[in-house]
């Protein structure tokens, strides 16, 4: 069942709009951890967008490791206090 919700789509429970730019790139942090990934993310990203790729890949590959930085921290953490 589709809903219209002000300039978005809710369809079983996923909500479908309009991003930001800062949006769009914090949904692929969790993806991947590889490098190349990230180029090959960036390069096609640039392709549909007007931002230039240097800009996409330094945001996206930031994102990615404050990402991975929180989740080694919480592991760490959980690790610790787990016996």
């Amino acid at each position: 069942m589709k809903t219209k919700l002000c300039a978005s789509w809710v369809l079983n429970r996923m909500k479908f709009g309009n991003l930001s730019f800062d949006a769009r790139i914090s949904n692929f942090k969790r993806l991947t951890i590889h490098a190349s990934m990230i180029a090959t993310m960036s390069d096609e990203m640039a392709k549909i967008t007007s931002l230039s790729y240097k800009e996409i890949h330094t945001k996206m590959w930031a994102e990615t490791q404050k990402f991975q930085k929180a989740y080694h921290k919480r592991r760490a953490l959980k690790k610790k206090f787990k016996f």
